[in-house]
């Protein structure tokens, strides 16, 4: 088992190089380490095989003045200190269907990570009213963050996504002017916003 960790680990170090060496600043790892009620695997398990690799990886973005974002589904809690030590600075996601006490986990952290989270599913899928809560949900977490949070969310349909947010009140996020994320220029409404309190990312797959 370790044989075959180190092989893909060490496949994906290189790859992170490459990216790297070509003028990424952020990269995405994507593992999913519980479920919504625990850990997949023991903490000790978890420690021992992967975090090592973990820590390699965090070591060689940050030397290049790079930034990590991990993905991983599930109730990661208990792994968020060691993701602190570590120096992860984007965790995603954090679904309210599988930490539903995210209120003081984010404020517990707040210095600690950037949060990113969204919807289940794409925004078309939701009324206007339920993408307005899901705005709102997101606006009370950054809140909550020293150093933001950012709203991911799919677009699905561009249109109907795009007539959605636009319904939505400035006042929502509050009355700050949107400022576009995406470089292509093609999406049909800004895709990032700065919340009156605390910084809140809202960045979509409109591209």
């Amino acid at each position: 088992m370790r044989d075959v960790t180190e092989r893909l680990a060490r496949m994906n170090l290189d790859a992170v190089d490459a990216m790297l060496e070509r003028g990424v600043d952020i990269i995405n790892v994507c593992d999913d380490l519980g479920t919504a009620d625990a850990l997949i695997l023991s903490p000790e398990l978890i420690r021992g095989f992967f975090f090592p690799w973990y820590d390699e990886l965090v070591s060689r973005v940050h030397a290049k003045g790079a930034h990590l974002h991990l993905h991983s589904h599930g109730n990661i809690r208990e792994l968020l200190p060691d993701f602190t030590r570590m120096g992860v600075d984007i965790l995603n996601p954090f679904d309210w269907e599988e930490n539903p006490d995210l209120p003081d986990l984010v404020g517990k952290h707040s210095r600690d990570f950037i949060f990113c989270g969204g919807t289940t599913g794409a925004l078309h899928d939701y009324s206007v009213e339920e993408v307005r809560e899901i705005v709102q949900r997101a606006c009370d977490l950054s809140s909550l963050t020293e150093r933001g949070y950012i709203l991911l969310a799919r677009r699905g349909d561009r249109h109907a996504a795009a007539r959605h947010l636009a319904e939505l009140d400035g006042d929502l996020l509050g009355g700050a002017r949107p400022r576009r994320l995406n470089p292509c220029g093609s999406c049909p409404i800004p895709c990032c916003a700065w919340s009156g309190r605390s910084p809140l990312y809202a960045a979509t797959s409109w591209c």
